[in-house]
């Protein structure tokens, strides 16, 4: 009979580690959250999604069906090593009002996990924000720092916009970031009366990247005449 040789006992078996207690040990909230620090960042010129081609200048972000990234959760240090230097939203993992509150808060934990490992290791990390009622408030802020540049989508919110609105205006008064990056059309989904530094970015399905919108061209086209 073939034994273990008595090196392999030195070694841990695959999936050892699958919560990723043993690879970083982050700064918590008072919410025991990983806290993703503050960082002076340019507003970024496109928001490409992961996987695709990315420049000097973009930000990489994951507002995306959460399975085309949870490569990040299973295999963080091979992705830390591929962030280091570039601009990234944190990975924005999927909260619901119909789960359970426990996996809204675990996607929390993630989110941050990941955002502040990435930091740890070198990539300039812009926080993603994401909420799921106001059941989830108590938690969905936590670990993202004050006066800060935050990122969101409102793809597919459109017939939820009093949901978002109410979360939006939430996490404004919350965190009271100074600017915020949306994926989507936000003046289409937000009917609130706060008036933020919003940097709109246009969505597209045909395009792994979504550029910024033209203000300028917008007023025109919105108010012709007003813009020489």
């Amino acid at each position: 009979m073939v034994h273990v040789s008595a090196d392999k006992w030195k070694c841990k078996p695959g999936g050892w580690d699958k919560l990723n207690t043993e690879i970083f040990d982050p700064v918590l909230s008072a919410e025991d959250f990983p806290i993703i620090f503050n960082e002076p960042i340019s507003e970024p010129e496109r928001l490409t999604r992961f996987r695709s081609p990315y420049i000097d200048g973009d930000a990489l972000h994951f507002f995306l069906d959460d399975y085309r990234f949870e490569c990040l959760w299973n295999q963080p240090k091979k992705y830390a090593e591929k962030f280091r230097g570039m601009v990234i939203c944190s990975p924005d993992f999927s909260q619901y009002t119909d789960w359970n509150n426990n996996l809204n808060r675990w996607n929390h934990y993630r989110k941050q996990w990941l955002g502040a490992y990435f930091q740890s290791e070198g990539a300039h990390v812009i926080p993603s924000v994401c909420w799921a009622g106001p059941e989830s408030y108590q938690y969905c802020f936590s670990g993202i720092p004050k006066h800060s540049m935050v990122a969101l989508s409102v793809v597919g919110c459109f017939k939820f916009s009093h949901e978002f609105s109410m979360g939006f205006d939430e996490m404004m008064m919350r965190l009271e970031p100074h600017t915020v990056l949306c994926l989507g059309e936000f003046d289409k989904v937000y009917k609130g009366n706060m008036q933020p530094h919003i940097i709109q970015y246009s969505w597209s399905f045909k395009s792994r990247s979504a550029d910024k919108v033209n203000k300028r061209a917008l007023i025109q086209q919105i108010l012709p005449g007003v813009v020489a």
